[in-house]
């Protein structure tokens, strides 16, 4: 057995998913620039070039990492999120994540996690909802990200 006295290390790995075109990276002690990826203020994370034209990434090393909400596509309803997307059908619909998920279970009973496309699927279906109209009309219910934020955040 090998004992060590001192400071001993481990290395940390993190991992980052687009959540505008869903690519996924794996960074041993690294950063969201190490993968090119950056995030909004609002949390978003976002491949570079996924970014809204006019972001300037010459700036700081804060800057480079964390984008305005000017610059992402999500917090200016160009995109969605999957996440803010099922917050709001639940809001919307009152269709139960429950619900949703004892369907999945139906299919394979050894699932232990409902995923937000899968609520929003689901809920799409049963509430009669065209999905391609759903990120238009929040765009035209709600004027800012922030607007839309508390709606979905509200008990």
């Amino acid at each position: 057995m090998k004992i060590r006295n001192g400071f001993v290390s481990n290395s940390s790995s993190s991992s980052f998913v687009c959540c505008v075109c869903a690519r996924s990276e794996v960074v041993y002690d690294g950063s969201l620039g190490d993968v090119g990826m950056a995030q909004c203020v609002n949390g978003h994370t976002i491949c570079q070039e996924e970014l809204l034209e006019g972001h300037d990434d010459s700036g700081s090393y804060e800057s480079y990492y964390e984008v305005s909400s000017d610059y992402c596509p999500v917090c200016q309803f160009k995109e969605s999120s999957s996440v803010d997307m099922a917050k709001y059908l639940l809001k919307e619909t009152k269709i139960p994540r429950d619900e949703a998920f004892a369907e999945v279970k139906k299919v394979n009973k050894r699932r232990k996690k409902l995923y937000d496309h899968e609520y929003i699927l689901y809920t799409c279906q049963k509430a009669n909802i065209d999905g391609t109209k759903l990120l238009p009309t929040i765009r035209e219910k709600f004027k800012t990200y922030d607007d839309f934020l508390t709606y979905i955040n509200q008990k």
